[in-house]
């Protein structure tokens, strides 16, 4: 799956998503114990500058519903900024939510950053930026409300979330 994701990007050049040297500077920011008021406009500006990816259900799954071509989770909106990370949450969603999701298409999509910004603005809700839905993971979260990006780490998971690990590594 992600090399489809890979071939989408690459037949459509208006899909600007952050280029790897990018990724990895700011994979390696997130990662950082404690960022500096100078880091995080990195991060911002490196998000700012590409595109992200989105996957848009062709129905509900609650607790998930699409919005704008995005997923919604209550009050987050999804967004990827690489292919793997969409294909692990896609991965994710399809086994985790087996049976919701037997009958349902996913579309796999891009925005700006800025775009996907505006919109939670505009209807105060929050972005959550490469969810690993794993624990002990950092992903960011953009809250509207504050207009600012914060780095969240996934806490404990749940005995149903390990089982569902396990499965994936087998």
């Amino acid at each position: 799956m992600e090399k489809f994701i890979r071939k989408l990007v690459k037949k459509n050049p208006e899909i600007a998503l952050m280029p790897t040297k990018k990724l990895n500077r700011y994979r390696t920011l997130l990662k950082k114990q404690r960022r500096t008021g100078e880091d995080w406009d990195i991060i911002k500006a490196l998000l700012l500058e590409c595109h992200v990816l989105s996957i848009e259900p062709s129905k509900e799954i609650p607790p998930y519903k699409p919005n704008q071509h995005m997923l919604q989770q209550g009050k987050d909106l999804l967004v990827f900024t690489n292919a793997k990370s969409c294909q692990k949450y896609l991965e994710y969603l399809t086994k985790f939510y087996k049976e919701r999701t037997a009958d349902t298409l996913f579309l796999i999509g891009s925005l700006p950053f800025q775009e996907a910004m505006d919109f939670a603005d505009d209807r105060k809700l929050n972005i959550v930026i490469d969810d690993p839905w794993g624990a002990g993971e950092a992903y960011l979260k953009y809250t509207s409300q504050e207009g600012k990006l914060t780095a969240v780490m996934r806490g404990e998971i749940t005995s149903l979330l390990k089982d569902f690990q396990r499965l994936l590594k087998k």
